[in-house]
């Protein structure tokens, strides 16, 4: 028989006087996975297999052990009684040295292989909740997704054996990342890295979240085809963005809130990863998904920033939000430009099936881009080459690219804009006025995009004066030329 976890041992190993360090306490929980897989080995009954694995969980987190036993025959039941629990503070360490070190890859192989294909079924439910799952819901997800989406690719000897296998992994994803809400820990984990270390994202952290992120959106591809309904794009991807946005805007409060740090240096990872996870969603299809969730959360962000007296927006309101600091950056944490336009592209046309008004929408799309856009030149060419000239869309998306990237001024602000005229609006009228001229332009463009075209430079004329026209002459020339055309 196996033998028992001493008291007095662990209580020694976890502490720094009593174990020699970090590294002397990875060899101490690998030593107790060692003894967990030998007696899983050799093991006649589920007990024994229960027996063996409660060793171990109980050095990790608190087991309800009366429970467990009272579900098991002599002399197993009083021998997991005996098992005496050890403080929060031991077991934090003990929960470190496993998670953190190679125990835990070891202890995940052991449970989802042996113990999930021949003993599972038979362990009772409320063990299997207390004891076995435990160590995937309450590890660090950082580390719990490492170890349970890439067996999902692993082969088992026979058909039977791999769906056992794969159902077991499906549904530990399904409890620990979405009815744990293991995404938003994950944006928690990289707070309080940050917190811990500087905000600095060296090469090894960077690849590291890059990975996470890659394990994440490779759900639904790993997924089997008669896998639970949770595991499907349209609804992992929803839960994901969901928990990613939800948790980032608590983050941008808590680094507000903490002086000691800068607030671009505390969200790094943070931004790093909803960067990574969101673009591999958008680039698996998912934009839509991801839009439908972005949209409700930048509405109720902006009604956030006003006070119920006020009516208008303007910037500094906005500015003055803690939340604002993740939304200001999101659009640019995307980092790829094919991402960000699909995302983009399907915002305006979500937005326009919303029927919002105009200067709700100008602040939408003012508070996700206009930090990239002053500095970033291909997220400005986004707006005004292809979103003016490449493609169409429908009218009311038309007069908020215009209101945002080129007038650069709220709708309500007509007056305001003429007077601070920006130097970019005229750059671009004369752009969409010279393509409109030449004789190539009915044939070489599709009636919609003649169409929108013509529409967008009514809409920059609208916004001029006549003596301002009459100073223009190039763009005054080329309509005449395009009426004679």
């Amino acid at each position: 028989m196996p033998s028992k976890p001493s008291s007095a041992m662990a209580v020694a190993a976890a502490s720094p006087a009593g174990g020699g360090g970090v590294a002397r306490l990875e060899a101490l929980a690998m030593d107790k996975v060692a003894e967990a897989a030998d007696a899983v080995a050799i093991a006649s009954s589920a007990g024994e297999v229960v027996r063996a694995i409660h060793a171990v969980a109980v050095l990790l987190f608190p087991v309800d052990s009366a429970t467990v036993a009272g579900t098991l025959d002599e002399p197993i039941k009083s021998q997991i009684i005996s098992v005496l629990s050890l403080s929060h503070d031991e077991r934090e360490s003990w929960r470190r040295a496993f998670y953190h070190g190679p125990a835990f890859p070891t202890m995940s192989k052991i449970l989802l292989g042996n113990i999930a294909l021949k003993w599972l079924r038979q362990i009772h439910n409320t063990v299997r909740k207390e004891v076995y799952d435990s160590f995937f819901v309450r590890g660090p997800p950082t580390e719990v997704i490492q170890a349970l989406v890439p067996a999902l690719s692993q082969n088992e000897n026979s058909k039977e054996d791999h769906n056992i296998f794969c159902l077991n992994i499906e549904r530990l994803l399904i409890l620990c990342l979405l009815e744990n809400k293991g995404v938003g820990q994950i944006v928690a984990e990289f707070m309080f890295l940050n917190k811990h270390n500087d905000g600095v994202l060296n090469p090894d952290r960077t690849t590291f979240i890059s990975r996470l992120a890659q394990l994440l959106a490779s759900v639904p591809d790993k997924a089997r085809m008669g896998a639970s309904s949770a595991l499907t794009a349209s609804s992992f991807f929803k839960s994901v963005v969901s928990q990613l946005l939800v948790r980032a805007e608590e983050a941008a409060i808590e680094s507000s809130a903490n002086k000691e740090f800068n607030e671009q240096d505390a969200l790094s990872s943070v931004l790093l990863f909803v960067g990574e996870v969101l673009s591999r969603v958008s680039r698996r299809g998912s934009t839509g998904i991801l839009v439908a969730e972005l949209i409700p959360m930048i509405r109720n962000h902006l009604q956030r920033c006003v006070a119920p007296d006020c009516k208008t927006i303007i910037p500094d309101m906005i500015k003055h939000v803690p939340q604002s600091q993740f939304w200001f950056n999101v659009v640019e944490a995307l980092r790829d430009q094919h991402s960000i336009e699909r995302l983009t592209e399907e915002m305006l046309r979500q937005l326009a099936s919303h029927h919002l008004n105009d200067e709700e929408v100008y602040w939408i799309l003012w508070t996700l881009f206009n930090q990239s856009i002053m500095h970033i030149a291909v997220m400005r060419a986004m707006f005004i080459d292809k979103f003016l000239l490449w493609k169409t869309f429908p009218l009311c998306c038309l007069r908020w690219i215009l209101h945002y990237a080129v007038f650069e001024f709220p709708p309500n602000s007509v007056a305001e804009a003429q007077m601070r005229r920006p130097s970019n609006f005229l750059v671009t009228l004369q752009s969409l006025v010279t393509v409109w001229s030449k004789k190539e332009f009915v044939q070489s463009y599709s009636v919609e995009q003649q169409a929108y075209i013509t529409a967008a430079i009514g809409l920059c004329l609208e916004n001029m004066s006549k003596e301002e026209l009459e100073m223009n002459r190039d763009v005054l020339n080329c309509i005449l030329q395009g009426v004679s055309c």
